[in-house]
């Protein structure tokens, strides 16, 4: 039984004859009549009862009918729900976001999206780099944004935008009369860090043994917001990319580049090799990349 002859069958009954059935399928009624057959002996039964000139079911037809329109009607909100989301008009994006990455730059792009496409659902996971690429590649998320990891043959990393990290001090700080500094010079400084989830901390402590010392760390944290009201009290200094500056409403905080190549968040999407993008996710894609290059 296929689609071509359920419709030529309901379309028999809802016209209440063959000929005017044929005439809204364009088909001669010798091929409906035929179509109808075929159908009939596929099922080996007898749906139309054909003795008497108007059209009646069989108790088999009957139940034909009746389950042939819900398969017409699963059909046709397949096709429209297809539609929807090939034309972005509804859809979900699963997506996982590191906890600075996010609010530095995602916020303003999932509000303007949202403004844009107001029936597309956007689920966010809010964790650590490693854990969200372990999501990823699960399929528990469809997109991850992450600094560049470890080169992994099973995702590919779309590049989104790349933050220099800066020493962020207190402006009575000595540092915050300088115009830059090389890290050498934080041999001696009272060091406030991300903790040790964080691929920052690992790039700055990676740089620091580069140099021949091992960071004086006094304290670490998960939240940027208060590492860095930490310095504006002169409580140490902290490493963080300089776009957070924006952010800020803090009176006595200064930012000192650092002379250091290698000290840059290069914030990426990265997606699972040969995984389908959706219509919505690839939208969310190109907007985000949109976006960010504006803010470069």
């Amino acid at each position: 039984m296929d689609i071509r002859q359920l419709k030529s069958f309901i379309a028999v009954i809802d016209h209440q004859g063959f000929s005017r059935a044929a005439e809204s399928l364009y088909l001669s009624q010798s091929t409906l009549s035929k179509v109808v057959k075929n159908l009939e002996d596929e099922l080996n039964t007898t749906l139309i009862d054909r003795s008497n000139q108007k059209i009646e079911l069989t108790e088999s037809g009957k139940v034909v009918y009746q389950q042939g329109l819900q398969v017409l009607l699963s059909l046709e909100n397949i096709s429209n729900e297809l539609f929807d989301i090939e034309n972005l008009k509804k859809g979900h994006i699963n997506i996982g976001i590191p906890p600075i990455t996010g609010t530095l730059y995602f916020p303003k792009i999932i509000k303007s999206f949202n403004s844009l496409y107001p029936n597309i659902e956007i689920n966010i996971t809010e964790a650590g780099a490693h854990k969200i690429k372990n999501e990823l590649l699960d399929g528990s998320i469809d997109i991850a944004v992450s600094m560049k990891l470890d080169n992994d043959e099973n995702l590919e990393i779309l590049p989104l935008v790349s933050d220099p990290l800066v020493l962020y001090v207190n402006d009575q700080h000595p540092f915050a009369q300088k115009e830059s500094i090389e890290i050498s010079e934080l041999r001696n400084e009272k060091i406030i860090s991300l903790d040790s989830d964080f691929e920052l901390r690992k790039m700055f402590i990676y740089e620091c043994y580069k140099n021949d010392f091992k960071p004086n760390i006094i304290f670490e944290s998960a939240q940027w917001d208060f590492m860095l009201s930490m310095v504006n009290e002169d409580l140490g200094v902290a490493i963080m990319p300089y776009s957070l500056l924006k952010l800020l409403n803090l009176k006595h905080i200064q930012t000192i580049p650092i002379i250091n190549d290698a000290l840059t968040m290069d914030v990426n999407f990265l997606i699972k090799k040969q995984k389908p993008i959706s219509p919505p996710l690839q939208a969310f894609i190109e907007f985000s990349q949109s976006q960010l290059s504006d803010m470069k």
